[in-house]
């Protein structure tokens, strides 16, 4: 029976413009990131070793889907990531291409009371669109991809704006 792993990717996005200042503004030619300042987490079960590092082993079978969405540590709210390939740079081909999809589960929401204090235990639950990168587990072996994304940032209102275009390098082990 094939399994669906979800690994979330979680960007310390204040450190990556911190260290590279003047990033990229060409989606096709991103700014390559050191590891330190990105955290993967996945399911216990699937997980082999490195838990909220950079470099996330997971146990995959195939014909297991692997899921990856982006988070950055203000939740998305100051300024969001948007990871929008993954590909593969060396080792073996294990995955189908990651494409991306977007989902719209129904997500609990709190209430505010009358006093328009947010009440924890009441909600209401509306449906949140939900984007992640998956694919397909293939083959067995080691793959070493790239996840690029950028970063953006509100500014006002409505109003985002793209800072910058990176890339940094995880592996994948299938066995």
């Amino acid at each position: 029976m094939s399994n669906i792993i979800n690994i979330e990717m979680v960007f310390d996005t204040q450190t990556i413009l911190k260290k590279y200042p003047n990033p990229s503004q060409n989606s096709g030619q991103p700014t390559g990131i050191a590891h330190l300042d990105v955290y993967m987490v996945a399911e216990s079960r699937f997980v082999t070793g490195g838990q909220a590092s950079a470099d996330l082993a997971v146990k995959a079978e195939v014909d297991d889907v692997i899921r990856w969405r982006a988070l950055s540590l203000s939740s998305n709210v100051s300024q969001s990531v948007i990871a929008y390939k993954i590909q593969k740079f060396s080792g073996s081909q294990v995955t189908s291409i990651p494409v991306p999809t977007e989902s719209r589960p129904w997500v609990p929401i709190p209430n505010q009371n009358a006093d328009k204090v947010v009440d924890p235990l009441n909600y209401t639950a509306q449906q949140i669109p939900n984007y992640y990168l998956g694919c397909n587990v293939t083959d067995t072996g080691t793959e070493n991809y790239q996840v690029w994304f950028y970063i953006t940032e509100q500014v006002s209102g409505n109003q985002v704006k793209t800072l910058g275009y990176f890339y940094w390098d995880p592996v994948i082990q299938v066995s």
